[in-house]
């Protein structure tokens, strides 16, 4: 009899022990719903960052994002670049944007369920009045559009990874330089159209559907 006990409660602590193991991490946040309208900087304390509609860095603004900061944003939601942005992570230390569905980066930002996100928010848009930014060890994940070059010119662009996503980079009417891109799972790789001058080192563009 004792020994049926001990084996009940063996079995207890083992399930018990599995129920912690698979609860999903659930971290703080700092939501974003207003445009950067002065200098500005998003941290590690603060991050995930977590936007829920289209956000703009208004022109003569600077945003600044630190290393292995995670930016979440939700469906169709676009982060307009009209002022400045330099998000420079590290190569140990790369800066995420994501969907909010996206439980692997910054843990679960919903209802504590995870789950298995989709190509939902759309895209990073350096527009006209932008002024020349900085993306360095950049990872975007489920995006629909990547990140957008519109008539915007001179960033440094180096070190981007672009996975799961509808479109990878898009440079319209802009010249610039880009190293060091790796774009995977997408229907479109890299675009380059309306008289842009670009200088590409070490492209590297995998399972592109062409969609």
């Amino acid at each position: 009899m004792l020994k049926t006990k001990s084996l009940r409660l063996y079995f207890f602590i083992i399930i018990l022990l599995g129920v912690f193991s698979f609860t999903p991490k659930v971290f703080a946040s700092t939501s974003v719903d207003t445009d950067i309208t002065g200098d500005t900087t998003w941290n590690l304390a603060g991050s995930p960052y977590i936007i829920q509609n289209d956000i703009h860095v208004i022109p003569a603004a600077t945003l600044t994002i630190e290393p292995g900061v995670v930016v979440k944003l939700s469906q169709s939601n676009i982060l307009w670049i009209d002022g400045k942005l330099l998000a420079e992570g590290i190569f140990d230390n790369k800066i995420v944007f994501t969907s909010i569905d996206d439980d692997s980066y910054g843990g679960d930002t919903g209802d504590g369920n995870l789950y298995t996100a989709i190509r939902g928010w759309s895209a990073l848009l350096f527009t006209q009045t932008a002024a020349p930014s900085t993306l360095k060890y950049i990872v975007i994940r489920y995006s629909s559009e990547g990140i957008d070059f519109n008539h915007s010119s001179n960033s440094l662009v180096e070190n981007i990874e672009v996975n799961n996503s509808s479109r990878g980079i898009l440079i319209a009417d802009s010249d610039m330089t880009i190293k060091n891109i790796d774009i995977k799972n997408a229907n479109t790789g890299l675009v380059i159209i309306e008289n842009s001058h670009v200088y590409g080192f070490n492209i590297n563009i995998e399972n592109v559907t062409g969609e």
